[in-house]
């Protein structure tokens, strides 16, 4: 696929965001889909653009992993109920917490595609060591409640792959999958 003129991707591309909105709704698996093709395709055209880390710190980055990790926590309650709410809040403050950032309030609004992608690019310019800060927050997130959620844990695939670095292993036997 890699090998295919520009304009063939470019094609692929659009036919794959087609399909993911087609339904006026994006859920984790399109979005992780999308993204991954996306991901794959471009840095695959372009390899020497392509840049594994950066030089920001995660401190200066708090607004953006709030924000990604509000996100997660939330694809792992979505019935909406007060009571998903309450747990995809305690969720959240132990990702944010197991990295020293006290934030108490899930962060985003509304549609969330755009505002994690933006926030995902800001983080994928974090050093090294700062990216696993950003998987250990997301891990703690997805593992709060020891269950694996298939919502939560796409999202967490999502979002390893676009900051470039690797999924956490989890331990099967401590979760109960959904």
């Amino acid at each position: 696929l890699k090998r295919r003129p520009l304009a063939d991707i470019e094609k692929i591309l659009d036919t794959i965001n087609r399909l993911v909105v087609v339904d006026n709704k994006i859920d984790s698996f399109e979005y992780l889909l999308s993204r991954m093709v996306a991901k794959y395709l471009r840095e695959a055209k372009n390899p020497s653009r392509s840049k594994l880390h950066g030089g920001k710190k995660l401190a200066d980055c708090a607004q953006q992993l709030s924000l990604v990790v509000s996100i997660v926590a939330s694809h792992g309650y979505q019935t909406g109920s007060a009571g998903d709410l309450q747990k995809a809040q305690k969720a959240y403050r132990a990702g944010m917490s197991s990295v020293g950032i006290n934030h108490t309030n899930l962060s985003f609004k509304g549609d969330w595609q755009d505002q994690l992608d933006a926030a995902v690019e800001i983080l994928d310019k974090l050093k090294p060591a700062d990216k696993n800060k950003v998987v250990q927050a997301l891990a703690v997130t997805v593992s709060d409640d020891n269950m694996l959620v298939t919502a939560e844990h796409e999202m967490l695939r999502a979002v390893c792959l676009l900051i470039h670095v690797p999924l956490p292993i989890f331990n099967q036997a401590e979760y109960t999958s959904t």
